[in-house]
């Protein structure tokens, strides 16, 4: 008795909800005419309550004018959705706070793999200079 790969992908993406406990929110940026000659920028969501991973993944310490600034990459594991196969570097991810975590912001998400069956990986910047925006 074969499996269908169909049916091998559909078990796949049911058992990363075992493994993926927070869940995010994908944002893009917006400009909206302010009405007076200018722009306002803002973020809209594309797709909130999407199961995520996170992981530490490299972090590295440089000087920016004269001050020590760390900068932390992590692994986001997300899984497979319209929005999250598509993602751009233009938007953002942000981890909902959840059991005495604060809420996440990773800024200029790279995709780290090119299979679509069950998880996207993708390689971010945590934001620590505002971790509680979200517009």
């Amino acid at each position: 008795m074969s499996v269908s790969p169909d049916a091998l992908v559909a078990q796949a993406m049911g058992l990363t909800e075992t493994y993926l406990r927070d869940r995010c929110t994908v944002q893009e940026l917006t400009t909206t005419n302010d009405g007076h000659g200018g722009f306002t920028e803002g973020w809209a969501d594309l797709e909130s309550d999407v199961p995520v991973l996170v992981e530490a993944a490299d972090d590295e310490e440089s000087v920016i004018a004269q001050a020590p600034r760390g900068i932390v990459t992590h692994r986001l594991y997300l899984k497979v959705t319209s929005t999250t196969k598509m993602i751009e570097p233009s938007q953002r991810i942000v981890v909902a706070a959840r059991d005495g975590k604060s809420q996440m912001l990773f800024e200029q998400p790279k995709r780290l793999d090119e299979t679509y069956e069950a998880l996207i990986t993708v390689a971010a910047t945590l934001n620590v200079s505002s971790p509680d925006e979200t517009e």
